[in-house]
């Protein structure tokens, strides 16, 4: 029910968009250099600051290029300082505070939790909260892979305090 697709494989990400999009299959693009130009064939377009930044240097103007470009939703990952999200609006979703070993996945971490809560119905701002925790979460182990379950996740969550300065504009 979800395509994802690393912007990293250029043209293959663009083909997988594509197929995506003919099939009516939501499209969750990892977005890298190689990919700017498939940003249109996705629904969601997740962006770290730095790739972000080869659009434009702030994350908010990012975000809103991306949008521009065709994604219905653009995410944008700022590490410690949280993330932003355009829709129909500005989302702006604080990190959770962790004791960080390696970060090494935190994007990946970040994506798998986003596309997990969506498929779990549950809203976008809902859904970004979960990502940051499951890119936080990730952060606590060293290397690039850290396998947890939806229970642990949730658990990390109940025991973590995150600001509530969230914004919805």
């Amino acid at each position: 029910r979800y395509l994802y697709a690393c912007g990293c494989y250029g043209r293959n990400s663009a083909v997988a968009g594509a197929a995506a999009r003919e099939g009516g299959v939501t499209a969750l693009l990892n977005l890298d250099a190689a990919a700017m130009d498939a940003i249109g064939l996705f629904d969601v377009v997740v962006a770290s600051e730095d790739a972000a930044g080869q659009m434009a240097p702030d994350p908010l103007a990012a975000a809103e290029t991306i949008r521009t470009k065709g994604a219905g939703l653009a995410i944008v990952t700022m590490g410690e300082r949280g993330c932003i999200c355009s829709n129909e609006g500005l989302l702006t979703v604080p990190a959770y505070p962790v004791e960080v070993v390696d970060t090494t996945g935190a994007g990946a971490a970040f994506t798998a939790g986003f596309i997990y809560a969506r498929l779990q119905s549950y809203n976008v701002l809902d859904s970004l909260r979960i990502a940051a925790a499951a890119g936080a979460y990730k952060c606590m182990a060293r290397g690039s892979y850290r396998q947890f379950s939806a229970k642990e996740l949730f658990n990390f969550i109940g025991s973590r305090e995150i600001a509530s300065n969230h914004t919805v504009v």
